[in-house]
């Protein structure tokens, strides 16, 4: 869950930075795709956690500022 978490963090930031190219430059449709996939995986893992009875800490929350 957390490399996914982190693996989907990266995709954003990366979307962030190819957003900021010249238009034409680059296509975002791959990575808008791969970003809506990993989004999916991480809410049914939630969802099956969920049911299961546990409960999961937000993909993006940093422990370190509870």
């Amino acid at each position: 869950m957390d490399s996914m978490s982190r693996a989907l963090e990266s995709l954003l930031r990366a979307r962030e930075d190819v957003a900021l190219l010249p238009p034409g430059t680059c296509h975002l449709d791959p990575l808008d795709e791969e970003i809506q996939r990993l989004h999916e995986q991480l809410d049914q893992i939630k969802d099956a956690t969920h049911r299961a009875g546990f409960s999961l800490r937000p993909a993006f929350e940093n422990p370190m500022q509870r």
